[in-house]
């Protein structure tokens, strides 16, 4: 399996450029073998949610993060690499959900999706979700209950 079809399309670019061409494509490889084989023992859901947060966001970190302990890089390092792939995903979101921010009706409307949209990305098979609010500063607490392996 490739990581373009993950939530971490950009992996590739990332390790060229911080190991060069050739390292960075030898690590690319090697990560998605690893990333291929935990996908191999990985049993799907019945619920696609759950499939895209194991599937396309948790094994792929977790491939990131063996490989390069196999590779022979420290944990922390190996960690230091795996939390900076995932601040890019979440850097890259933060950009593209800043554009709805200049809307004037934005939050009205995502305070009407809020609990929906929840409910669908965060089914109760998978996750535990605690709303602390519903108001004008809606807040809520998502906790993951799903096991690994």
């Amino acid at each position: 399996m490739d990581y373009k079809e993950t939530d971490f399309s950009f992996l590739y670019d990332d390790l060229t450029e911080e190991y060069g061409n050739e390292q960075g494509k030898q690590l690319y490889i090697l990560m998605c073998e690893k990333y291929t084989n935990l996908c191999e023992r990985e049993a799907k859901s019945k619920n696609d949610e759950i499939n895209q947060h194991i599937f396309k966001r948790l094994l792929p970190i977790m491939g990131i993060y063996l490989t390069l302990v196999e590779q022979g890089f420290t944990k922390e390092q190996a960690f230091m690499i795996a939390y900076k792939e995932i601040q890019h995903n979440a850097h890259s979101l933060a950009e593209e959900n800043a554009k709805f921010t200049k809307m004037p009706f934005t939050y009205g409307l995502f305070k009407m999706f809020a609990k929906s949209h929840m409910s669908k990305k965060y089914p109760t098979e998978g996750f535990t979700v605690e709303w602390k609010r519903h108001d004008s500063q809606i807040q809520c607490l998502v906790r993951r209950v799903l096991p690994l392996f």
